[in-house]
């Protein structure tokens, strides 16, 4: 009795896992997949090792970026403050530097817009900045906070039209697949007549042999 409580317990153990892990994936699909075609909106934070570091990024950084998702692409675009002490805007995503397109550059508000194409949504993003007062590069995480994302225009993914045939293209098509099968046929019949003649001919052959040795 113990050894199958045992057994059952064990039993019940794995269902248990099994689901759990169900579950888990699930959720994790649907935070990475479930984002509809459109423009969004979405405020952002900045990480980097030293509190100095971290007050300076945030100031560098706007607060709010856009992102264009579709099934081809999902690209974000991004804005800086301060540019007029602040040159070579680059971008690194999942660590590795990726090209960058300037969209706005606005000298009276001294701010900077680029797009940056990324992998998914929720990226893993990084800002390279040359600051000329510091004349060195600064570098500091833009992290999305996915909570704060707002649908601004859905977009509808373009569907691919499929092309029927020529139906007159399908017939031509089909009287050929009959012409072979009719000349198939006929060839086949010609073999089985060629096959029955030479049976008959064998036939009589010993049946005039026979008769022959009989007399």
């Amino acid at each position: 009795m113990k050894i199958l409580n045992k057994f059952k317990g064990i039993i019940m153990a794995v269902m248990a896992l099994g689901i759990f892990v169900t579950i888990g994936s699930k959720c994790v699909y649907a935070t990475e997949t479930d984002i509809a075609s459109g423009i969004y909106e979405i405020e952002n934070d900045v990480y980097h090792e030293s509190e100095t570091g971290m007050a300076m990024s945030r100031t560098y950084l706007l607060p709010s970026m856009s992102v264009e998702v579709t099934k081809e692409h999902v690209i974000y675009t991004i804005g800086f403050s301060g540019s007029d002490y602040m040159e070579n805007y680059r971008m690194k995503v999942n660590g590795e530097e990726v090209p960058v397109e300037i969209l706005e550059e606005n000298s009276e508000e001294g701010t900077v817009k680029l797009n940056v194409e990324v992998d998914k949504v929720d990226a893993d993003m990084a800002a390279i900045i040359y600051v000329g007062p510091m004349e060195r590069d600064v570098e500091f995480k833009v992290i999305p906070k996915m909570e704060t994302l707002t649908l601004v225009q859905a977009i509808e993914d373009e569907v691919e039209e499929i092309v029927p045939e020529d139906e007159s293209e399908e017939v031509e098509i089909e009287e050929e697949n009959l012409a072979v099968v009719a000349d198939n046929e006929k060839s086949s019949n010609n073999v089985i007549l060629i096959i029955a003649g030479v049976a008959v001919v064998v036939a009589i052959g010993a049946v005039v042999i026979v008769k022959a040795k009989k007399k």
